[in-house]
């Protein structure tokens, strides 16, 4: 059986240390930087507890950070590995980030890193058992499952569009040049993704300059890459790393209306999805506290789904 690792990307916005570093650099904020990509809400207890409960065949859980720590994680398990942005990062100058585009650049540079792994957000979630034939085929091949449309093309607009969505037209506007007009240029969306540490090397030989530039982004820019969001599966493809499956990942999103955002939870609770991301849909700039009624409604999900701690906390040994 392959070995086969999960990587995590995690930040805890409200950390004051964080927001001194983040306040540094306010100067070179570009658009799509709300508070929101920052603020931890308590998914990757949870998201963890659903990997060793429907995925055991995984072997080691790297969580990279920008130095901090979630006080309940037990670093004493042998499968969990924190990594800081330093161990990872190529060119160390291009440090502190707060770019998760930039961080995904990097993936690959994981001291220790399965050549095979799945790269998760903290939003997503399993839901029900998985197989590694999900990711990666019986030969090594990664898995990809876009369930998104096309990429966005076009140039950007940026009275009406998000430095995301400038990334991705940047990402299509760079397949289109390599491997020429072809409705292929499909986009992941919210997932977790297979990816394989060779992959993400070739697409660095291929585009380094491209990678540098997303890479020294402090901050989301007009001139990022989405590289996990619509380049690894598209070069995958066309370089014969990696096969289309059709599985269903359900998208949904919370926000402060507890009317949508109850029905958002029920629609997984009652669908019981494979894989589903939650996401966090509010638009604030500011760091705004969750209102009880949401905060119930997020922890009636998760304590349905996620009932028992898993050995990944330090309450389980306790």
């Amino acid at each position: 059986m392959m070995d086969i690792d999960v990587v995590y990307t995690w930040v805890d916005g409200a950390d004051p240390d964080f927001i001194a570093s983040k306040s540094q650099y306010t100067q070179q904020l570009h658009v799509g930087n709300k508070s929101n990509r920052y603020h931890d809400n308590g998914e990757l207890r949870y998201s963890l507890r659903s990997v060793h409960m429907h995925a055991p065949w995984v072997r080691h859980i790297h969580i990279i950070t920008n130095g901090q720590k979630p006080d309940w994680l037990n670093l004493n398990h042998p499968q969990i590995k924190l990594v800081k942005h330093a161990e990872i990062f190529k060119w160390k100058e291009h440090l502190p980030t707060f770019n998760s585009q930039a961080i995904e650049c990097h993936l690959h540079r994981v001291p220790g890193l399965a050549e095979r792994f799945i790269y998760f957000n903290d939003d997503c979630f399993i839901g029900t058992p998985v197989t590694p034939s999900m990711f990666f085929t019986d030969s090594g091949k990664i898995v990809y499952h876009a369930g998104a449309p096309e990429l966005s093309s076009g140039p950007y607009d940026p009275k009406t569009e998000s430095a995301h969505i400038a990334a991705i037209k940047n990402t299509h506007a760079l397949l289109v040049e390599t491997f020429g007009a072809d409705k292929r240029y499909l986009r992941a969306s919210h997932q977790a993704i297979a990816l394989t540490k060779s992959l993400m090397q070739s697409i660095e030989d291929r585009w380094p300059e491209i990678i540098k530039r997303c890479s020294g982004n402090r901050f989301r820019s007009i001139d990022d890459i989405a590289l996990c969001t619509g380049l690894w599966n598209n070069y995958a493809y066309y370089t014969q790393q990696g096969e289309y499956q059709r599985i269903y990942w359900m998208v949904r999103g919370w926000n402060y209306d507890l009317e949508k955002t109850a029905k958002a939870i029920d629609d997984i609770l009652v669908k019981r999805p494979p894989f589903f991301c939650l996401n966090d849909e509010r638009h604030k700039q500011v760091m705004d506290d969750i209102p009880e009624q949401i905060s119930a409604q997020l922890s009636r999900l998760f304590n349905t789904l996620y009932p028992y701690a898993s050995p990944y906390e330090i309450q389980a040994n306790a």
